[in-house]
Order: C-alpha cells, then structure tokens, then sequence
C-alpha cells in the first residue's frame, strides 16, 4: 500500500526548492557584505596596529591562512615603502 502523502511536507519542499533556486539566482558582490572600502592610508593604520600586536596576526593567519597572510604582510609592506619614497 502507497503511503499517503503528507500535505505539509509537500508544501515545505515546495518552499524550499523556491528559496533555494532564489537564492542562487541572487548575483554576487566582489566584496563581502559589510566591507568598507579604505583608502590607503586607513590600510596601512590598521596594517601597522596589526604588525605590533603579535595576537592579531596569528589570528590573520588562522582566518586567511598562512599564504593569504604573507600576501598581505608582503603587499603592505610594499605600500608602506612607496608611501616612503613618496614623502
């Protein structure tokens, strides 16, 4: 014998198809929700905060990863050299 189906069950699936395929109909932004743009010199402030507090970098690297981290030591640095020759 055929098990009846569930009205509520149907109706949930339903629901859930729907907001799935909203959901990935949804474009996506290249920046992450929330983000604010700095300028340079606000990045090179909370670059330099960073690079004095021990702490923060080890938790740059367990959020990015090591790689992600010497990319951003590296990129910094080299920003902070430019805006010394510059001056």
């Amino acid at each position: 014998m055929a098990r009846a189906e569930n009205p509520l069950e149907v109706a949930v699936e339903k629901f859930a198809d729907k907001l799935v395929s909203t959901v990935e109909g949804m474009p996506e932004e290249d920046k992450p929700f929330g983000s604010v743009e700095l300028t340079a010199e606000e990045q090179i402030d909370q670059y330099l905060a960073m690079r004095e507090d021990p702490q923060a970098f080890v938790e740059i690297i367990e959020e990015q990863g090591m790689r992600a981290a010497v990319d951003y030591v590296v990129a910094m640095e080299a920003k902070i050299t430019k805006l010394t020759r510059e001056a």
